[in-house]
């Protein structure tokens, strides 16, 4: 999943997870979990993640069936 949260950080102009966590309001540590294992992220970090990074349709669907794991 690291790559996959990656490559919309950088089309959404966003160097670090810091940054991401300040601008999604879920925790550095905890987003580092989530990228390790994929099947702690809840569905309210999955919005929270989709209101910065602005996933495409297709791969939303996938993060939300756990195909990013």
């Amino acid at each position: 999943m690291k790559w996959f949260i990656k490559r919309y950080m950088v089309n959404a102009h966003i160097e670090s997870l810091q940054e991401l966590s300040e601008r999604t309001g879920i925790k550095r540590r905890h987003l580092t979990d989530i990228i390790n294992d994929p099947r702690r992220i809840k569905v309210f970090e999955i919005m929270a993640l989709n209101d910065v990074l602005h996933f495409d349709e297709q791969d939303l669907l996938k993060l939300i069936r756990g195909e990013y794991g």
